[in-house]
């Protein structure tokens, strides 16, 4: 049973919904309700609506729960962000090829492999970071690549260096025709924006 402001959140209108709780404060039952709400009031067809999560679990737990109720709820699409992303990318396959200049079927690291080949490249070019550790130089990059643009204030000695290093990543992966999370999410709003 939902108390009157999960009740709100889960009625069934259009536009945006934004719920901001904490852990074990019903957001899922919340989510769950709002859209069997939203289907049964024919405000969306299943095959219209995207559950998207963190994790792939709570989203295989949404989708069951809501098919539970709703049988034609199977039709809708749940996953986390990156295999929905992923998903995307892969069903526009050419397009994502010709986005990125991939000569080959794209390929996804994960982040060991991301670290493994930032490693290497990074130790043809050890020379470069006036004695910083390797450790140090690869989570410097993860973490720039991540946040791209962020500050490396305290690092602006080697700022240069570790932009090339980016570049030599990024040019390693355009070769070898791969992907790592971050670009998943990236990939995918640029092809939606490049080819809409």
């Amino acid at each position: 049973m939902l108390n009157s402001q999960q009740e709100a959140a889960a009625a069934a209108d259009t536009g945006f919904t934004l719920i901001l709780a904490g852990a074990g404060t019903g957001k899922t039952t919340t989510l769950v309700e709002k859209v069997r709400n939203v289907i049964q009031s024919g405000i969306a067809q299943p095959d219209r609506i995207m559950l998207l999560t963190f994790s792939r679990a709570a989203a295989e737990e949404m989708k069951r729960r809501i098919a539970a109720d709703v049988p034609s709820a199977d039709a809708l699409t749940a996953g986390t962000f990156h295999s929905v992303a992923l998903s995307i990318l892969r069903a526009f396959g050419e397009e994502w090829k010709q986005m990125r200049n991939f000569k080959g079927n794209p390929s996804v690291i994960d982040e060991e492999k991301q670290r493994e080949v930032l490693f290497s490249l990074a130790a043809g070019r050890i020379g470069d970071f006036l004695g910083l550790p390797l450790d140090t130089i690869v989570w410097l990059c993860t973490t720039f690549n991540r946040k791209r643009g962020a500050s490396l204030r305290g690092y602006s000695l080697v700022q240069d260096a570790l932009a090339d290093l980016l570049c030599g990543y990024e040019d390693y992966k355009s070769a070898h025709s791969l992907a790592d999370f971050g670009d998943l999410i990236r990939d995918c709003c640029r092809l939606m924006r490049e080819f809409p």
